[in-house]
């Protein structure tokens, strides 16, 4: 797993006892994978990077998952200037295994059980999970661990990506 992205921002990792920051979390991870990958010394990384930051120093623990995405997106378009515009797709209408998209979405899972209570994020073929320290491949398998009962589908997803369609054209 050493060769797999690190989810930067985890929960309970090395003993700490932060709880049910996950959408934030997940997503502060996301962007800096995402710094990461455009360069440190590129203006789209700093940018990436910045925006993670912002998300874990303005996380909110879970209440309602709808309100916090709200919030997560807010924050996030309030800090990207120009460079971001969100895209959202509400109750199952994401197919997250058959529409992989290169650019941090945050999703809220629906459980086997009709669960919404757990929330990653993906870039491209990566899942960052704020419960473990490393992302994990995307593929009905992540999904279900992901979920104690299993993945039913995407109950509330939103994507950020690129307005310049340079930046956007790199990665499609």
């Amino acid at each position: 797993m050493s060769h797999w992205p690190e989810t930067r921002y985890a929960e309970n990792i090395n003993g700490a006892t932060e709880t049910r920051y996950c959408l934030f979390n997940a997503m502060a991870s996301a962007f800096y994978y995402c710094g990461e990958r455009e360069g440190k010394s590129s203006w789209e990384g700093w940018v990436f990077k910045r925006i993670a930051d912002i998300l874990y120093k303005n996380r909110m623990k879970s209440q309602n998952s709808l309100k916090q995405m709200e919030m997560l997106e807010k924050i996030i378009l309030d800090n990207a200037g120009e460079a971001l515009q969100s895209q959202k797709w509400s109750k199952k209408k994401l197919d997250i295994l058959g529409n992989v998209c290169n650019w941090p979405t945050s999703v809220i899972l629906l459980a086997k059980d009709k669960g919404v209570q757990h929330a990653v994020s993906i870039v491209g073929n990566w899942v960052f999970d704020s419960s473990i320290k490393n992302a994990m491949p995307l593929c009905r398998d992540t999904l279900d661990w992901c979920c104690v009962s299993g993945f039913e589908a995407a109950h509330v997803s939103i994507c950020f990506v690129p307005k310049s369609k340079k930046l956007w054209k790199k990665y499609v």
